[in-house]
């Protein structure tokens, strides 16, 4: 079993930035920009911007602060047992300190640790600091099982204890972990437990089923994480959302069952789960996490579009134009991130049947050409279509609703223009050459000549929105004083125009009630009845129809 930092790696370089150490009993999310507004919420710790010094004691490297401190280093990595002492002095106050907490996974290269003794004192961990022992060199072939088995706790501790070899808060409410090499095949809490920490079943190699009990209110992220030999799966009808990374590097997971309502499915939460060959999304779900379903062999790619069901999930890096088919229910959060700067004019076109769009689904860069965005669906969210490059927005529902906000449509535009010559280009010098755009460039050349920089090949202008007279489009172009321009063509399909006479009024009202009542086969424009754009005509379109009356 190869563990090369594994998903590790793979969550702190999409995640970026997490907290040195935070206590046992953080909060499960979903998606990235969840996970993100947590970690602004969430005060790290240590403060980084309070001084500290380094103190040795044998093996042990520690932060020594004024009134606390944490375990940053561990150097025998041949070690099989290791106690975490209370305290350490403090030679500035020249009096001993607690020991409260771990950084830097101290206990990351002791692939040999088989038993780790906590003082009464240590409270500010994550579960995957305390017992990893998996981590190893990215380059390396070695294969590393995880050897902890024990974590003990002493009966004074105020605020964690032991029971069948689990860790768990003192008032067992919360599952803090569970030691890799414990041996367990399936998951058994007790009653009393109602929430699974995070990362508490990681690398759990023994791990075959986990059926999580009805008595569970809250899972967060990362739970199972690792369990190689994980087969099965079921949710409790308690949970609401798939946490992020919950099953992620879980290789031999077949199936999923959920109990509840699931409307998200958390970033990464998935992610190499390579024996997962089917899996159907909930028509509930509203939100996808970024690379939730990466290196899983459900996804079916269409030209370069990773679909699953009826939602985008993954776009490849070198997609130019982005063209969703019809049908298509959402698109997952930074679905179209990092694309390739192939210098290209770029095209995204989201059609009507789109109702979901995830956090910077897609993003252009300066770095690509020009993007135009063809846009069907019904609501266009802040931050879900981000960039400086895209050149035209064109609305195609009359009655899109476009987050009222000055970002969400940028007033200008910019991007890279390969064929635009740099100012400072001049074809008569040979030590000056034309602009590359594979080439990094710097202020000036080893010989001190100036060369050409990328701002010199910059294209920028005013942002131009199209729309339908009248339209939301033209309505949000004309309070944030952006360009707008007319789309020749009338609507295929005017919201409430179910007769097709132009208009919205009573008689389409009356039309559409005389259908649902079934006293009229006529129905000129189905998809103008459908206000809900649910793909279904019934009474909440009637619904609709009459706050659209009464609006008017």
């Amino acid at each position: 079993m190869k563990r090369a930092i594994s998903f590790i790696v793979t969550a702190a370089m999409l995640l970026s930035a997490t907290a040195a150490a935070m206590p046992a009993n953080a909060v499960g999310t979903a998606t990235y920009e969840e996970y993100k507004e947590l970690m602004k919420q969430t005060p790290e710790f240590p403060d980084p911007e309070e001084r500290y010094y380094s103190y040795t004691d044998g093996d042990f490297e520690f932060h020594v602060y004024k009134e606390f401190a944490v375990v940053s280093d561990y150097k025998d990595t041949k070690a099989t047992e290791i106690t975490i002492p209370a305290e350490v002095p403090n030679t500035d106050t020249k009096k001993n300190v607690p020991v409260v907490g771990l950084v830097d996974t101290p206990f990351g290269l002791c692939h040999k640790l088989e038993k780790i003794t906590i003082p009464d004192t240590l409270d500010h961990f994550t579960w995957r600091n305390l017992i990893v022992t998996t981590m190893v060199p990215i380059d390396s072939k070695e294969e590393v099982v995880p050897t902890v088995k024990e974590v003990a706790v002493s009966d004074t501790n105020p605020n964690f204890t032991v029971k069948d070899g689990l860790v768990y808060s003192k008032d067992m409410k919360t599952l803090v972990g569970c030691p890799p090499a414990l041996g367990v095949k399936e998951v058994v809490l007790p009653e009393e437990t109602e929430t699974i920490g995070d990362y508490a079943f990681g690398d759990c190699y023994t791990l075959e089923k986990a059926v999580v009990p009805s008595t569970i209110k809250e899972m967060e992220n990362d739970v199972f994480a690792g369990c190689i030999n994980l087969k099965y799966a079921e949710l409790p009808e308690s949970m609401t959302f798939v946490p992020g990374q919950t099953f992620t590097f879980c290789t031999s997971l077949e199936e999923v069952k959920f109990n509840g309502v699931i409307s998200e499915i958390g970033f990464e939460s998935f992610y190499h789960c390579d024996s997962l060959k089917e899996f159907d999304i909930p028509d509930t779900v509203t939100a996808i996490g970024v690379g939730a379903f990466d290196e899983t062999p459900c996804i079916e790619n269409a030209d370069g579009i990773r679909y699953l069901d009826n939602w985008v999930v993954k776009g490849d890096s070198k997609l130019c134009d982005v063209v969703i088919r019809d049908g298509t229910f959402g698109i997952a959060e930074m679905a179209f991130f990092g694309l390739s700067a192939d210098y290209e004019p770029r095209v995204l076109d989201v059609p009507a049947s789109v109702k979901y769009l995830g956090y910077n689904c897609y993003i252009g860069t300066t770095s690509a050409g020009p993007g135009t965005v063809h846009f069907g669906a019904a609501s266009f969210p802040l931050k879900a279509v981000n960039g400086k490059n895209y050149t035209d927005f064109y609305f195609y529902d009359p009655e899109c609703d476009i987050f009222d906000d000055e970002a969400t449509i940028p007033a200008e535009y910019t991007y890279s223009d390969i064929n635009k010559k740099p100012a400072n280009n001049n074809d008569d010098d040979p030590y000056i050459i034309n602009w590359d755009p594979s080439v990094t460039w710097t202020s000036s050349s080893v010989s001190g000549l100036k060369t050409a920089t990328p701002a010199d090949s910059k294209v920028s202008g005013e942002v131009t929105i199209h729309g339908y007279k009248g339209s939301t489009a033209q309505k949000y172009a004309e309070k944030y004083g952006r360009k707008f321009e007319l789309i020749a063509d009338k609507p295929a399909h005017q919201a409430g125009d179910i007769n097709g006479d132009g208009e919205v009024g009573i008689a389409d009202a009356v039309c559409l009630q005389e259908w649902l009542l079934g006293s009229s086969d006529k129905l000129t424009d189905w998809e103008a009845a459908d206000l809900c754009k649910d793909g279904v005509i019934d009474v909440y379109d009637m619904v609709m129809m009459r706050k659209k009356l009464i609006a008017e």
